[in-house]
């Protein structure tokens, strides 16, 4: 067999989806594909696959052929010292990794050290993931801080390739003179499943964690226009004082709303079963990249209800659901609307999505593309 090519993850928010007692984090859309992704191309024997997690004081180990690393005392702990510690301690394992590619989301600093010190100057190579619409406009970074912008721009500009998860993301960095790949989130598509939606004893989901850009408080009016519906909300946080406190405002507003039940966190592993049993899920963001709860959506044979974003259009292309223009009148009529019929049919046209664009195969075989073309 020929040499094995050597492909690394960076991403250390992932650290909960690999040690569910560790992490401190909970896990969005960019961790789950760069999990899925890890996990699928690890079946390759040509690939030797590893992916570094943050260090909450676990012990590295092998989950599906993945060899999880973490980098050492990169967490939470606060203090000047220890921030200038872990800096160093961070540019020393960057300088010692072995892999021939390094494949991150990371939308931030750590972005311009791999790909100075990794592919610069150790002459291996970067590819970049946009995990969301932001990460293209390079000016967004400069409230982080001079240091910060700097290094988030010259890993932007610089990295081997850039992979886009929508045509809008590939146009604008087209505009700063960079090339993409447009490659979708993936995921494992079960053949032969379709849950049965009862409209009249199920629930409204909505999933996201608690940021001021998903606008929470959003869903919660939708809820209190709708008294006769079950509203779902599952909202972590992330532990910064930010999310925090927009997760106790939204629990002053709920607080004497019967019909709103609020989760505070599910595990990766059970998620999808929300996803199954939902009539309806709802997104209320004011931007994102492609969200991965439409594709768990499909998963669940569930319709869609956007209130501000259509990503590649699909609400065009796909009767998965509504798209509401920011109009919050058109969502309530929406789910008004709702019969047996019209969720059954809504949700086909969901899955049908996501079969014909979401497959992990078919999203691995699109990475190893990239990564053979450049090493």
């Amino acid at each position: 067999m020929k040499k094995q090519i050597n492909v690394g993850i960076y991403l250390p928010s992932a650290t909960i989806l690999f040690y569910p007692k560790h992490g401190k984090e909970f896990a969005g859309g960019a961790e789950l594909n760069c999990y899925n992704l890890a996990i699928e191309m690890a079946k390759d024997p040509k690939y030797n696959v590893s992916f570094r997690v943050m260090d909450e004081g676990q012990e590295d180990m092998d989950v599906h052929g993945v060899h999880v690393k973490k980098i050492k005392y990169l967490n939470r702990k606060q203090g000047s010292l220890q921030k200038i510690f872990r800096q160093i301690y961070l540019i020393i394992q960057i300088m010692l990794f072995n892999e021939d590619v390094i494949i991150t989301t990371t939308a931030s600093d750590h972005l311009g050290l791999l790909v100075l010190l990794h592919q610069k100057i150790k002459r291996k190579h970067v590819i970049f993931r946009l995990a969301h619409d932001y990460n293209y406009d390079v000016e967004h970074y400069k409230d982080r801080g001079r240091r910060f912008y700097k290094l988030y721009k010259y890993g932007l500009f610089n990295a081997s390739a850039l992979v886009a998860q929508t045509n809008d993301q590939k146009d604008a960095l087209l505009q700063l003179g960079r090339q993409a790949t447009i490659i979708k989130n993936g995921f494992e598509i079960e053949k032969d499943k379709q849950a049965i939606k009862n409209v009249d004893d199920a629930f409204i989901l909505w999933v996201a964690r608690a940021q001021p850009m998903k606008r929470p408080e959003l869903f919660v009016e939708l809820a209190q226009a709708n008294p006769n519906y079950s509203f779902l909300m599952i909202m972590p946080t992330n532990n910064q004082s930010e999310s925090i406190n927009l997760r106790d405002q939204i629990l002053d507003k709920i607080r004497d709303l019967p019909n709103l039940k609020y989760i505070p966190y599910v595990e990766s592993s059970e998620i999808q079963s929300y996803f199954d049993q939902a009539i309806l899920f709802v997104n209320t963001s004011s931007a994102e990249g492609f969200p991965n709860t439409f594709i768990q959506s499909g998963l669940g044979y569930t319709p869609v209800l956007s209130i501000g974003i259509n990503p590649d259009h699909i609400f065009d292309r796909y009767t998965l659901g509504q798209y509401c223009e920011e109009d919050l009148s058109m969502a309530n009529a929406f789910i008004r609307s709702l019969t047996q019929e019209k969720i059954q049919e809504m949700g086909k046209a969901s899955h049908q999505y996501v079969e014909e664009n979401h497959s992990i195969s078919h999203v691995c075989s699109q990475y190893k593309t990239i990564v053979e073309a450049i090493i």
